[in-house]
């Protein structure tokens, strides 16, 4: 049975959650009593219809970052010595992506592959440049055991203009990662090995685009924004004692236009089949090749009586709906519930393409007339657009 939700039921478990521990532990004896074991149901109707509530906007953290990043670039709240954010690819634009954040088909393996960044196609030995104001933070030469993959790489540290709160931890800065570079500056290498945390500006020239660590493909600059710490949550998991895991346990990579100025929103969405207990169904999302925001999917069915009966999210920036404690988990989508089958895009596309599919067996028994479907569509700065049918 689904219980809807009332400001009643909402206010007495934050008044619970907001008592002292000795004061909290009283309350759960006196739920706990004989005279209130109707209170204690109603907790736990409660606590059921919060589990298949109907899936939000953008979360509590996302709003957040997003805010911030946006306060960075209006420079409110920005950090000291803050300059505009450059592009981090010489004589280019965001329309030189070729491979967006989150699910794709990977250009060189024909593969569906989660990108935790975004690949900016250019020519060999052009300039690549410090996207933001920071300090280096590392230096990786290729080859290394660390980004084995990545060839040669700069990371660079950033300030939050004010601490940010994300995932229940307060963060201080953000880091922007650079890789497959075909050389790296010397002044950078130099300072790494001396250990001086040398100040860098936005527009600095950090290295040249190339191909390292990925001899097969062609030449790009695989660029990252992670928040809170440079670690993926993989690293993190193998290695919980490093320092750059203690506390965090999330996985931290965010879709890196969040650095740049939000443009007009040019996302559509079109359900393409329609789904019931016998077809899969299809929703058909497009954006410009240079406006590659995708970020959250969410998909509800309710009742006559407009109560969410089932739910499911996915979000890139926050990996709901995703396991990422591992690149083969993160790879492999799970296809029980809604799920993006993503269409091939490289530097020749036009625009941005995906589907996402809403397996038969997740709908089968809601594909009634008496009940309503909504996928909604948002991309990394809030911006929705609903699909209904």
């Amino acid at each position: 049975m689904v219980v809807q939700r009332s400001p009643k039921p909402l206010a007495w478990v934050r008044f619970l959650l907001a008592l002292p521990k000795h004061r909290y532990l009283l309350y759960i004896r006196y739920i706990m009593s004989v005279r209130s074991k109707l209170k204690l149901i109603l907790v736990f109707s409660f606590v059921l219809s919060v589990m298949i509530s109907p899936a939000q906007a953008l979360t509590t953290s996302e709003v957040a970052i997003t805010t911030a990043f946006q306060n960075i670039q209006k420079v409110i709240a920005a950090p000291a010595g803050y300059v505009t954010p450059k592009w981090p690819v010489a004589a280019s634009s965001t329309s030189a992506i070729e491979s967006a954040f989150g699910v794709r088909i990977q250009n060189s393996t024909g593969k569906y592959d989660w990108h935790r960044g975004i690949d900016i196609d250019a020519v060999l030995n052009t300039d690549v440049y410090a996207a933001e104001t920071g300090e280096l933070w590392k230096v990786y030469q290729y080859p290394n055991s660390t980004y084995p993959d990545g060839g040669n790489v700069v990371i660079l540290r950033h300030k939050f203009g004010s601490p940010v709160v994300y995932n229940g931890k307060t963060l201080t800065y953000y880091y922007t990662l650079y890789m497959h570079l075909n050389s790296i500056n010397q002044t950078l290498i130099n300072a790494f090995k001396s250990g001086v945390l040398l100040n860098v500006k936005a527009g600095d020239l950090l290295g040249k685009v190339g191909h390292t660590g990925e001899p097969n493909i062609a030449d790009h600059l695989h660029f990252e924004l992670r928040v809170g710490t440079y670690c993926t949550l993989e690293f993190q998991v193998a290695n919980p004692n490093s320092s750059c895991s203690k506390g965090y346990m999330y996985d931290p990579a965010m879709n890196p236009l969040l650095l740049f100025a939000p443009p007009a929103s040019s996302t559509t969405a079109v359900l393409s089949t329609k789904p019931t207990s016998l077809v899969d169904g299809k929703v058909h999302i497009s954006m410009s090749d240079a406006q590659t925001l995708l970020n959250r999917v969410e998909f509800s069915i309710t009742n006559a009586s407009n109560v969410v009966v089932k739910s499911s999210v996915l979000d890139f920036d926050e990996r709901t709906g995703f396991n990422a404690t591992s690149t083969s988990a993160l790879d492999t989508p799970d296809k029980t519930k809604p799920y993006f089958s993503p269409l091939i895009f490289n530097d020749a596309s036009l625009s941005y393409q995906t589907d996402v599919i809403i397996p038969k067996a997740f709908i089968s028994g809601y594909d009634g007339v008496s009940y309503k479907r909504t996928l909604t569509v948002e991309d990394i700065w809030g911006n929705r657009v609903p699909v209904k049918w």
